[in-house]
């Protein structure tokens, strides 16, 4: 009998947070985006957008190039998602460390159509609304960063051109602290 650790490519989940070499490249924030790109390229129900073996269909909001990453998956694939944070809020009083409590963070699924449901054309077949509906079942209630995933909202938000979009919003909760800078 199958258990949701059969979802997910390495049998589990990936740990709650980034490691501690990738937050001291990037720091904190960025390294929790990077870190959101991971869980969503491991878990296997999104293997039809995973398996287009093109690492700008899942990426996050600081990466360098992300008006072009986002183009080229919609031009080769059909689908982008994006990672990015929303809001942060403090929490502790702590000497120089951050608790934030929520930590809300998007991810936004944008499609076009015509090119991601031809499967024959390269595209991955998964919908914007599926695609949706699978993020949010693969974060929610989930240990990502230093709390729990909870899911905000969906909004699925139209700009007249032909394109579908959707914006999931989770909070969880996000420690950081000098240790990155020490080391």
């Amino acid at each position: 009998m199958a258990t949701p650790n059969d979802l997910w490519l390495n049998g589990a989940p990936p740990p709650a947070v980034p490691d501690a070499d990738e937050v001291r490249q990037h720091g904190a924030f960025v390294a929790f985006e990077r870190h959101v790109c991971r869980w969503l390229r491991e878990w296997l129900p999104l293997a039809p957008l995973v398996n287009q073996d093109r690492e700008y269909t899942i990426t996050y909001a600081d990466a360098a190039t992300i008006e072009q990453q986002v183009a080229d998956a919609l031009q080769a694939v059909g689908i982008s998602l994006v990672v990015d944070l929303e809001t942060a809020v403090k929490k502790s009083s702590a000497k120089q460390a951050l608790v934030f409590n929520p930590f809300n963070f998007l991810i936004t699924v944008s499609e076009a159509p015509t090119a991601n449901r031809d499967t024959e054309a390269g595209g991955s077949g998964l919908t914007c609304k599926r695609c949706a509906d699978l993020i949010a079942l693969a974060l929610e209630g989930m240990p990502i960063g230093n709390g729990c995933a909870s899911l905000k909202g969906i909004a699925f938000p139209s700009q007249g051109d032909g394109e579908q979009n959707a914006v999931i919003t989770f909070s969880t909760q996000l420690v950081t602290n000098l240790d990155s800078l020490l080391t």
